[in-house]
């Protein structure tokens, strides 16, 4: 059986401080803070709905759970268990949560896409594609589309929910909340023709 082909001989680059991987470096980091940030307002919408006041309690249980999806469901049992759809407001808190959390079960396929996905680049070219040839089930993803406008995607998505968030969260707390708007999220193109393999010719 013959081995497979190493880097050197793919002409693979792996030096991912090079100046070409950096737009990529930044745009994953931007990316992954933004989604954190997300879970911190959702963390506080989960303890305004739980009943608010001294929040330590809330947030203690909030983080103590190791994943962003314990994470979101604890968020939609105390909607659930807390609101008392009788009042209008209770009412419309929960469609937003609803509508919320519906929006980043979209994109939490593209937040694994861009945390786990490998990208190289060849020693002969400055641009970086995704390792997909390998049969990585995060890079075959990103086949066909703009990665650095992927990962843009990502982020101005979750800015936008998270900001959503907490001004969800500000008008619950209030006796007579003005709700806020939703705003049209990003929306993934269709894939393009894929002109960057590694083994176009």
């Amino acid at each position: 059986m013959r081995r497979p082909l190493t880097r050197k001989e793919l002409g693979l680059e792996p030096r991912y401080t090079a100046k070409k991987f950096r737009p990529y470096a930044l745009a994953i980091g931007e990316a992954t803070l933004s989604w954190n940030d997300l879970h911190v307002e959702l963390g506080m919408l989960y303890a305004t709905v739980s009943g608010g006041g001294y929040i330590n309690p809330y947030f203690a249980i909030w983080n103590a759970l190791r994943n962003d999806g314990a994470k979101r469901d604890i968020l939609m049992a105390a909607a659930k268990a807390n609101l008392n759809l009788e009042l209008e407001r209770d009412k419309n808190t929960f469609e937003e949560v609803k509508w919320v959390l519906r929006e980043i079960k979209k994109i939490n396929d593209d937040r694994n896409t861009v945390a786990h996905a490998p990208l190289t680049s060849t020693r002969t070219t400055n641009h970086v594609f995704p390792t997909g040839w390998t049969g990585d089930r995060f890079a075959r993803r990103l086949e066909g589309y703009d990665v650095l406008s992927e990962y843009r995607r990502l982020r101005d998505t979750a800015i936008q929910l998270r900001d959503y968030v907490g001004r969800l969260a500000q008008a619950f707390s209030r006796e007579r909340p003005a709700w806020p708007a939703r705003s049209d999220l990003p929306i993934r193109p269709k894939a393009a023709l894929l002109h960057w393999r590694i083994f176009h010719k």
